[in-house]
């Protein structure tokens, strides 16, 4: 166990494999080879793992936990769930950490009715964590109720004043609102905890630019670009700077590196958001559907995004948004 804390996790495989060697039963021993795995991003061989931990002892809390997780990494959020409950239910429903991260599972599938049920299971137990609020606030804000997105973000920053994200948040809520005042204030705010987070910075130039400050607007478009020098699996915004500052093509290769490395739900819909700010319609719809094919699910978010209205009035937006919504 010391060794795990340490990272150096091939001598705790080594002590955890010669306690298996010297009895098999010994199902904490999977725990910890499972959890080492964990720690590596190996989440297949850590299900494994876990699960022969869990075969020899059906009610080991850890290694259902740590499962859980792993399926959550792995996207197979059905099978995350059922784990999460069986945590609970061996918790007698005091398991605060399993609660908020059904509340994730079930965000991800776009039932956030079961995801807000989770995330208050998780506040009633713990009314003091910030994260909780901040993320119960997302999904109101995900469902449309602005109103109490920005209740659940102000008590996360009445709790933790300088926790960035409710900040960001509630900003790009009031910007859905139409309080463009109260969005700049927050994100100022959030910028001055975070100066690394690039979203921020995206989302503050391109309400600069609403809000006829097209100078300021290019500055935080140019710290986009300079702070973005890698691709990450999730997150990516330089291509949308990019094309703010007018380099189309090098917009296009950005987008088209995420999708190389990472094709999921969410970068197809960035390249479909990408698209339809250039006026590229079929392109826009193409990366659209895949987004709904690869389980994306926000579908609130999609019919106020900004970025959509170039291609939000067409029989074809609609048609898809109608086929993909009826199979939630």
């Amino acid at each position: 166990h010391f060794y795990f804390y340490t990272k150096e996790y091939s001598k705790s495989d080594q002590d955890y494999n010669s306690i298996l060697k010297m009895d098999e039963s010994q199902f904490f021993a999977y725990g910890g080879l499972g959890q080492n795995l964990l720690a590596q991003e190996k989440y297949e061989e850590a299900i494994n793992m876990l699960s022969k931990g869990i075969r020899l002892s059906p009610n080991y809390s850890f290694a259902l936990s740590l499962r859980a997780w792993a399926y959550k990494q792995l996207g197979k959020y059905d099978l995350s769930i059922s784990d999460y409950e069986k945590v609970i239910v061996l918790s007698e429903n005091r398991d605060i950490g399993s609660f908020f991260h059904l509340g994730e599972c079930y965000r991800e599938k776009g039932d956030y009715d079961q995801a807000i049920f989770n995330y208050e299971k998780a506040i009633n137990l713990e009314s003091e964590e910030p994260e909780l609020y901040a993320h119960w606030g997302d999904v109101k804000r995900l469902k449309g109720d602005f109103e109490s997105a920005i209740e659940g973000f102000s008590r996360a920053i009445e709790i933790a004043p300088n926790y960035f994200y409710p900040y960001y948040k509630r900003g790009w809520t009031y910007e859905f609102a139409g309080e463009l005042d109260k969005a700049l204030a927050d994100y100022n705010k959030a910028i001055e905890i975070a100066p690394d987070y690039s979203y921020v910075y995206l989302n503050r130039g391109r309400l600069l630019e609403e809000m006829n400050m097209p100078e300021n607007a290019k500055r935080d478009f140019e710290t986009v670009i300079s702070n973005e020098n890698d691709i990450y699996s999730e997150g990516n915004c330089k291509h949308y700077a990019l094309w703010h500052l007018g380099h189309k093509d090098e917009a296009v290769e950005w987008i088209t590196n995420i999708l190389k490395q990472y094709p999921t739900a969410g970068n197809f819909y960035d390249a479909a958001c990408l698209y339809s700010l250039m006026n590229e319609k079929e392109s826009a719809l193409k990366y659209l559907e895949l987004s709904f094919q690869n389980g994306y699910v926000d579908f609130h978010h999609i019919q106020v995004d900004d970025d959509m209205g170039n291609i939000r009035e067409s029989l074809e937006f609609k048609e898809l948004i109608k086929k993909y919504g009826n199979i939630r």
